[in-house]
């Protein structure tokens, strides 16, 4: 269910885009012969996990310039490449900014995003200001 949430909400409403996607996904279950879990969406859509671009905030707040650069360097070690880590860290900042201004309640339905992760955000948000 996660994976189908997460490929609806990667396809922003359109359906061709979400019959597309699950249809490519679809195939890579095949070829593994595994059921498609979310953290395998989230590397065909070149989404990293929340809980990655949560400790790479918290490090930030925390002004742990070492923490952060060895967080870095695992990621970078896994396969990451820097455009896509930025473009995924940008939107983890972005979010945080929304929770920050107008709520984690007002938020999570803005955002479209899981509530554990809203949640998460809104206690992070605290942190910054």
């Amino acid at each position: 269910e996660e994976a189908l949430a997460l490929m609806a909400r990667s396809a922003k409403g359109g359906l061709r885009d979400a019959l597309g996607l699950l249809d490519q996904v679809s195939v890579l279950g095949r070829a593994e012969g595994t059921a498609i879990g979310r953290g395998d969406v989230l590397q065909f859509i070149g989404a990293l996990e929340e809980d990655v671009l949560l400790g790479l905030a918290d490090a930030v707040a925390e002004r742990a310039a070492g923490n952060l650069l060895d967080r870095l360097q695992a990621l970078s070690g896994q396969g990451v490449e820097a455009p896509r880590l930025l473009k995924n860290l940008l939107q983890h900042f972005r979010h945080l900014m929304i929770v920050k201004a107008c709520g984690a309640q007002a938020s999570a339905e803005a955002l479209d995003l899981p509530e554990a992760y809203v949640g998460a955000l809104a206690a992070q948000a605290e942190r910054f200001e």
